[in-house]
């Protein structure tokens, strides 16, 4: 039926908000370097908290091949909001929730 007939909403939701985030680093790439206030990175900071912190990754590792010392702390920045999805991504499609036991943790203590 279409690019996103086999996705779930949340599934769906994180390619479109990723896909938002690389076009809009490309925008930004533009704007940072068209202008002479450098501080235009407030949209891809409100993209990489909504999930887009991957697609902001790919845009850096394709499109900037030399960093910036000003743009490097929103490159750090998004790098750790996406170790942070990562994690919970991985938590809420089930793949390491059953590692995860914080009750032998407290048994062990009670004991």
């Amino acid at each position: 039926m279409g690019i996103f007939s086999g996705l779930n909403k949340f599934d769906s939701y994180l390619l479109i908000i990723n896909v938002f985030g690389f076009i809009l680093y490309l925008i930004n790439k533009y704007l940072y370097s068209h202008t002479d206030e450098k501080n235009v990175d407030l949209p891809l900071t409100i993209t990489s908290l909504l999930g887009g912190s991957l697609g902001i990754v790919i845009a850096f590792m394709i499109f900037d091949r030399k960093a910036e010392k000003g743009n490097m702390m929103s490159r750090v920045f998004v790098f750790s909001v996406l170790v942070i999805q990562i994690i919970i991504f991985l938590i809420v499609k089930g793949n390491i929730s059953e590692s995860l036991s914080f009750g032998v943790f407290v048994s062990s203590q009670v004991k």
